[in-house]
Parts: structure tokens; sequence; C-alpha cells
């Protein structure tokens, strides 16, 4: 049995900082709100103040580092009007959080959209000037257009990654006219597990709205709305190629993936699961730990949230928890 999440609570809040916005970054969507409550405003963190809308019934659920964008369903997503600051000409890294939900449901004709900048409203193949797309095998693909029909593609990620759990992903593509080479990578998870290259030929950028777990979507209820099922987090886009390192991360030993919250007389944890796993919740009171004091029993998982309440102990004034799971 390993030590799956770790979170330090003291009193009974879980305090997470905020990553600071580079000069590079062009929006950064945290979807920081109140847990289990509607969406309205897409508020942007970085500075230049892009905000947008949610549209349909995304909410506020758990995500990696605070609360994330719950798209559960058909018809949720959110929209950023366009503005010029989205037109990359050279190099950028679009990047976000995602778990797609289980099972996986693929709303439309074609595979899902986690990040949609679409460039015309034509039919056909390569509408957006970027697109990073889930299949319903739980397979990721990552492309740029440069005309309708005209683009190039990372290629298809051999592991699928609907699997219930928090993945990070970054799209980065570099733009090099004097080498005359474009490449496109895609990662998950921190990794490299795709890319493709080729001539130098400029991305294609119109003033579509940004779309947030949808694609090809022009305000119609088509077969090629491209919904995503599922939540996104920490969507974060800049304007230059990014390496693996510089990517968002969560803080050490704040992977935030436990959610605690006020409850009456106490906290309530809360944590993702996976089918056929248990989770055993523990606490100390001191760390190093010793001992690890379990809470409650066994849960098992069943590929939805697990929670738990743990009472206040007068004379306590501080707990350190973490979930263990085992297969």
């Amino acid at each position: 049995m390993n030590v799956h999440f770790l979170s330090l609570v003291t009193g009974v809040a879980l305090a997470i900082l905020p990553f600071a916005a580079t000069a590079e970054t062009v929006a950064y969507y945290r979807f920081d709100g109140t847990n289990g409550s509607p969406v309205t405003t897409i508020l942007d963190s970085g500075p230049l103040g892009l905000n947008g809308t949610e549209v349909g019934a995304a909410k506020y659920s758990p995500g990696v580092i605070g609360t994330g964008l719950d798209l559960s369903g058909d018809g949720n997503f959110g929209s950023i009007p366009h503005s010029t600051n989205f037109v990359m000409m050279n190099d950028f890294t679009v990047e976000l959080f995602f778990k797609a939900n289980q099972p996986y449901v693929v709303y439309g004709s074609d595979g899902s959209s986690l990040i949609n900048q679409l460039h015309t409203g034509f039919g056909g193949n390569h509408l957006s000037s970027y697109s990073i797309e889930m299949t319903a095998s739980g397979s990721l693909n990552g492309f740029v257009s440069y005309a309708l029909n005209v683009g190039l593609d990372t290629g298809l990620t051999s592991p699928s990654f609907a699997d219930g759990r928090w993945h990070h992903m970054a799209l980065v593509f570099r733009h090099n006219l004097l080498a005359d080479i474009n490449t496109l990578q895609l990662y998950v998870d921190y990794a490299l597990q795709t890319a493709g290259s080729g001539a130098a030929t400029p991305v294609a950028w119109a003033d579509f709205p940004l779309y947030l777990g949808a694609g090809n979507y022009l305000g119609s209820d088509s077969q090629y709305r491209r919904n995503f099922d599922g939540n996104l987090d920490e969507v974060r886009i800049s304007n230059v190629a990014l390496l693996p390192s510089q990517f968002v991360t969560i803080p050490a030993n704040q992977f935030a993936l436990v959610q605690i919250s006020n409850s009456i007389g106490g906290i309530q944890l809360q944590w993702d699961s996976r089918t056929n796993h248990a989770y055993q919740a523990q606490f100390t009171r001191e760390l190093p730990a010793n001992p690890w004091t379990n809470l409650g029993g066994p849960l098992s998982g069943k590929g939805n949230p697990l929670t738990l309440h743990d009472a206040f102990v007068p004379e306590q004034t501080q707990r350190f928890f973490r979930v263990l799971e085992a297969p």
C-alpha cells in the first residue's frame, strides 16, 4: 500500500498558493469558486483579464488546485470572447489538467475537444487554429491548422487517458522560419507522447471565441459539438514554447487532490477514487508522523468522489491527513 495523496490542514483550511503569471502568459483560467455552485464568469488570472462565460450548466467541483470546472453532461462548456492577444504568430504552449468521467461519454459524432480555437465556420478538417481532442477510446490528439483541410497533427497517443483520474497535458508549438520547420509536441503528465513536424507554414487565426470543453461549436446543437464529458482545471496559454520544467505543476507536498472543506462539527475530506481500489484515510498530529492513525475503516472506490467526516477534537489545534490507495 503506497501513499497516494498527501494534504496538510491547520485548523480547517487547506492553504494552496496560486501560481504567478509570467510575462509570457496570455491567459490563465484557474476556475476557483465555491465547490458545488454554478459557474457564471470564467475569470482570467493572467495579466490581460481575458474573462469568459459559462454555457450550459457547468459548476465548480474539486480540482487539482482548489476547485475546477465540471463540464459533465452535454452542452456545458466555457466560452472566451476573441482577443487579438490569442493570435500567436510564432511559438506558443497550451496546457491544462483534465479528468474524463467514467464511463466516458462522447457527445456528437466525433471525439471531444478539451480546448478549441476555431479559425473557420466551414465544414471539413483542420477547422481550428489549434485543438486538443480526446477520442471515444481515451486517446489524445493535438493539431494546428494552416488553412481549411491543411495543418499539422501530433498523432494519437497510445495510452487511454479516459480513466477517471487527473492528468496534465500540454501542446507545444514551435515555428522556426529560419530553419523552415514547424514542430508540434503533445505532453501528458510531463512526458512527451506524440509529435509531428513539417514546413514552417503560419497558423491560421480568426476572430471566433476560444472554447473550453467543446469544439466546432458555433451556437448550434449540431452533431459536431464535441462536448467534453469531464473536468478541467488550471488552463494556461503562453506565447512561448515552454519546456516541461516550465509547465504548471502542483506545489510539492500540496497535491490538492484531497479537497478539505468545513463541515458541521469538523471538516470533510473528499478525493477521487478508482473502481476496485481501496482507500484508507489517516491522520497524525505532528510531522514527521509517529504514528499515523486510521480515520475510520477502508473505503471502496467506485470511480466517483469519496467523502469522509472528521470531527473536531478540542485539544488538537492541527491535524495532517493522508489517503492510502491499494489495488
